[in-house]
């Protein structure tokens, strides 16, 4: 059976937890990172804090097992964004706590670092080969400036302790089956305190661009997120995703460079509320 069958045995409820973490943590790059990622989701199900463990664990094997095989660099970004908010899963559900400013700060600073990585990743790859497309960095990419905004939104506007944004358990970002005309799944939630951290207050679907051809439509309860062009601010930007990662980039690390950028996120935070409801 392949490391994906399992996975979905799993999320259908065919397959227990130990089975499917034994079996993961021995296959591919992907299997650990999913075994990573049910251990994440079962901590906060059983409030068990020692799940937290065996992910960072899972983790820890993912990136091992792509340093001596061929790298994904959009699989070792997303390891690596788990990795930076365990901490965050740590108080969840250990307190049923939302991160304290200067936590959810910091994970900021690493989540907007990691994507600024792989955006330059992207840029060496096109520029060896001007032809070159990866549609799956370009999706990661795409969460990221998602992700990004929303945590600078928390951090910046909200408050995080009261209302924080986390990638989406692989079981509710992997709700779908074949043949569904239905999404079910999505890619970012969004947690506040108002009706308690174990519900979704927000459930957000990050495309890219805008696709003409989707012939899903969206389960109630989730937003779809087109980031172009629902975060564009002129006619002439392309690559959306990519400038709201160097915008955050540059906005955290060089906070000189400009006034202008913090307005445009500012403008572009304004937009994605405005998408939330």
């Amino acid at each position: 059976m392949s490391d994906i069958a399992l996975l979905h045995e799993y999320l259908d409820g065919k397959s227990n937890y130990r089975r499917t973490r034994d079996f993961l943590n021995r296959t591919t790059a992907d299997g650990m990172i999913w075994a990573g990622e049910i251990a994440i989701e079962q901590a906060h199900k059983t409030r068990n804090f020692e799940f937290l463990g065996e992910a960072k664990n899972s983790f820890e094997r993912a990136i091992g097992r792509m340093a001596i095989s061929t790298v994904s660099y959009d699989k070792m970004a997303k390891v690596k964004i788990h990795q930076a908010h365990l901490p965050i899963h740590g108080l969840m559900v250990l307190h049923d706590e939302l991160p304290p400013t200067e936590l959810a700060k910091n994970v900021y600073q690493k989540t907007i670092s990691i994507a600024n990585l792989l955006l330059q990743k992207q840029c060496e790859l096109r520029t060896l080969n001007p032809d070159y497309i990866d549609s799956n960095i370009k999706g990661t990419l795409g969460e990221l400036a998602v992700l990004s905004l929303l945590e600078r939104i928390a951090t910046k506007d909200i408050g995080s302790e009261t209302w924080f944004p986390l990638i989406a358990h692989v079981g509710q970002d992997r709700k779908n089956r074949p043949g569904s005309t239905v999404n079910h799944g999505w890619d970012i939630s969004v947690f506040s305190d108002i009706n308690g951290i174990d519900e979704v207050e927000n459930k957000l679907q990050v495309k890219c661009v805008h696709h003409m051809d989707i012939d899903r439509i969206n389960e109630d309860g989730i937003t779809l997120i087109e980031i172009d062009p629902d975060l564009r601010l002129l006619n002439t930007e392309g690559n959306i995703a990519n400038i709201i990662i160097r915008e955050c980039y540059q906005e955290i690390f060089r906070p000189n460079s400009s006034l202008i950028i913090s307005k445009n996120l500012d403008d572009r935070s304004e937009l994605l509320l405005d998408k939330l409801g």
